[in-house]
């Protein structure tokens, strides 16, 4: 698990064509060139006036690509698996449990008649009833 930015999780942003800063030593740095990022633990950025300026990549306190800015901990959260939420007040079941039995149908109470079933229609001309068995 990478407790810090390294050059293959900047060099992808790059590759697909986002600049970005990186904020090291209490400065932000604009890294745009592949170039920047030859060495596997020291890269080049530039300052707010231009100026080359090198840094250790386990220095980089966070990554700010456009607006969204990516720290440490959120690149720690990133490479944990994902749980699937379960809703609160349910737990998940047990191998001990045993499944709920399926509805049967309970007999009518005394004194209740069972409802009635519908009549079968007779059989067309020609075409024998079936018989029951």
């Amino acid at each position: 698990m990478s407790q810090y930015f390294d050059i293959n999780l900047l060099g992808d942003y790059l590759e697909m064509g986002l600049k970005f800063k990186v904020y090291v030593d209490g400065e932000y740095l604009r890294v745009d060139d592949p170039y920047s990022l030859k060495d596997s633990k020291i890269g080049v950025g530039y300052d707010f006036d231009g100026e080359p300026v090198k840094f250790r990549f386990m220095d980089i306190d966070h990554v700010m690509v456009g607006s969204n800015v990516l720290t440490k901990q959120d690149l720690i959260d990133l490479e944990k698996p994902e749980e699937p939420e379960q809703p609160e007040g349910e737990e998940e079941p047990t191998s001990e449990e045993e499944p709920a039995p399926e509805a049967e149908e309970e007999p009518a109470p005394e004194g209740e008649e069972e409802p009635e079933q519908p009549e079968e229609e007779p059989a067309p001309e020609g075409e024998e009833e079936p018989k029951e068995k």
